[in-house]
């Protein structure tokens, strides 16, 4: 992560609030999505597990 990170972000810049990675163990696919800025962004709680649940279901198109 420390790597991936390195080539991404300038010395100094704030790292993301979080990283969601997704894998498609069949395909051998993979994506990786940062957010910078939102801590609440796929934040899973009871009123909205449902929609946050097909939110993060990975899509490989």
């Amino acid at each position: 992560m420390d790597a991936y990170l390195g080539g991404r972000y300038r010395p100094g810049e704030r790292f993301p609030v979080k990283v969601l990675v997704q894998f498609d163990r069949t395909a051998g696919k993979h994506e990786v999505t940062f957010e910078d800025i939102d801590e609440d962004r796929w934040a899973v709680k009871p009123k909205n597990f449902r929609q946050t649940r097909e939110q993060l279901r990975p899509k490989f198109d």
